[in-house]
């Protein structure tokens, strides 16, 4: 039997903790997560649509926009595994390290 990732069987692909936008979105409970990183706590919704959301709203706040990708995606992984992150979100989208995050990118159905 395949191990389902915990971003999908919270429908969380983002993989965001509990916060703000999280419960904005419906998400009510939690699964703890063990790895060689630490202990994490990864938000669960009630469906994808509802994870998706949460995810761009929280993309979206002042805490992600208005720094650099790189900035933002090391802010959102702790540091882990950033570089693996930035050069696939780089290949796949053309989006580079030093661009700007802002709330127009965030909401531009093209780049998001």
């Amino acid at each position: 039997m395949a191990i389902v990732p915990a971003s999908i069987r919270n429908k969380n692909p983002g993989a965001m903790y509990p916060g703000r936008s999280a419960k904005k979105f419906g998400s009510s409970s939690y699964e703890t997560l063990r790895s060689k990183d630490g202990v994490h706590k990864i938000a669960t919704f009630k469906s994808h649509t509802h994870g998706v959301a949460a995810l761009f709203d929280l993309l979206g706040s002042p805490a992600y926009t208005d720094r650099t990708i790189r900035e933002a995606i090391t802010k959102w992984c702790g540091g882990y595994y950033a570089g693996t992150y930035l050069r696939v979100l780089e290949e796949k989208s053309g989006i580079k390290p030093d661009d700007m995050l802002t709330q127009e990118m965030v909401h531009n159905a093209d780049i998001a």
